[in-house]
């Protein structure tokens, strides 16, 4: 993921100036979209510290059972392949002309 932001920069920088006029719609969801899918991955990997063994053994249960965390974790890894299945239909067009 860190890859592909730092090749598409340009393009993030482009978009997201586009943010603000008028009638861009599909800039503005896409923005949205790429914020979340960044919130989420940042959640994705908080969460799968906390399901690890080496974590577990190192703070103990303190944060909450790894029975929990791995639910949360589960969970949250569904919402983010919906997101990236989102993310990868709103910009299709663009990756078959590329």
């Amino acid at each position: 993921m860190l890859l592909h932001v730092v090749l598409q920069w340009q393009w993030f920088i482009t978009q997201f100036r586009r943010v603000f006029t008028p009638g861009a719609w599909r800039v503005r969801v896409n923005a949205g979209l790429s914020l979340l899918l960044l919130a989420m991955m940042a959640a994705v990997l908080f969460s799968g510290g906390f399901v690890s063994n080496q974590a577990v053994d190192s703070l103990g249960e303190r944060f909450g059972s790894v029975r929990i965390w791995s639910e949360v974790h589960g969970w949250l890894n569904f919402v983010l392949v919906v997101l990236v299945g989102l993310h990868l239909a709103l910009n299709w067009d663009w990756m078959i002309a590329a």
